[in-house]
């Protein structure tokens, strides 16, 4: 990965965090604490530094009760990257029925 893409990813997670820290009400001390990611760490995410563990944005992440890493990095959970196509992008109205069936080990019904 370029030096420029990973300063752009290193100031969306600074941005990103900080917000969820508002919105949670948490202070840097009590993130480390609750992820159990250490307090200089997270110090350096909020000043823009890259970030080097994925453990430690995956601990991040579930702290502040997010639904993915993309979430804290990028700003929106991965579900809203990948909705499914609403009828008016499939040029037609009709409903749908998704069936699924479970099958055994030998890949009978």
């Amino acid at each position: 990965m370029d030096t420029k893409r990973k300063m752009n990813m290193a100031t969306s997670l600074k941005r990103n965090l900080q917000l969820h820290l508002e919105r949670k009400g948490w202070t840097a001390s009590q993130l480390a604490r609750t992820s159990k990611v250490s307090k200089q760490k997270i110090s350096n995410m909020l000043a823009g530094s890259v970030v080097r563990s994925f453990d430690d944005l995956k601990s991040i992440s579930t702290a502040l009760g997010l639904t993915s890493i993309d979430e804290l990095v990028f700003g929106e959970p991965l579900a809203q990257k990948s909705q499914a196509p609403d009828a008016a992008l499939l040029g037609d109205e009709q409903t749908y029925e998704i069936k699924v069936r479970r099958i055994n080990s030998k890949g009978s019904v």
